[in-house]
């Protein structure tokens, strides 16, 4: 049986990681999480290097308070699973 090598096209991965689509999909995801979580939580979504990153965090005392007691960020990560 014959080996089947693959080799990976590492600057097309770097392009899906940096485009467009990839950044709104990210923000849409970190917004579905952030909805779920209530008030006091705020989103980011920034342009990297090699990649786009989206993060949720607790904004206000009493969110933050709220994620601590409650690991409400947690408990909220599957509204952002998308399939």
């Amino acid at each position: 049986m014959a080996t089947v090598r693959w080799k990976w096209n590492i600057r097309e991965f770097e392009a899906i990681r940096r485009s467009p689509q990839m950044m709104s999909k990210l923000q849409r995801t970190a917004e579905s999480i952030r909805s779920g979580a209530g008030e006091g939580f705020t989103t980011s979504a920034v342009q990297g290097r090699t990649r786009a990153r989206a993060t949720v965090a607790a904004y206000t005392y009493q969110a933050r308070k709220q994620n601590a007691r409650e690991n409400t960020l947690l408990r909220n990560l599957d509204r952002g699973r998308q399939w």
